[in-house]
């Protein structure tokens, strides 16, 4: 199936245009953003079991700001994320 956002010209695609109601992100998502602070502040004070862990849980929290931060390009751009 082809992949109606495959375009070189995105001036042109009337679906990447940000919605003007939107802000970026909502008081919810800073508020999950400063929770994951939290716990990696929290997680660093744990004892090391093994070489990797803090290395590993740090990634995986950038993992989750993601998610959350992404939340605002689905609200700016919802037909190129909700309808795909």
């Amino acid at each position: 199936m082809d992949n109606p956002y495959a375009t070189d010209d995105y001036r042109n695609d009337r679906a990447i245009k940000p919605s003007p109601h939107v802000s970026l992100l909502t008081g919810a998502d800073f508020e999950a953003i400063d929770l994951s602070a939290t716990l990696i502040k929290a997680l660093r004070a744990l004892p090391v079991l093994h070489p990797l862990d803090l290395e590993e849980s740090v990634r995986d929290i950038h993992n989750l700001q993601n998610r959350i931060m992404a939340r605002a390009a689905q609200r700016a751009y919802p037909a190129r994320f909700l309808d795909a």
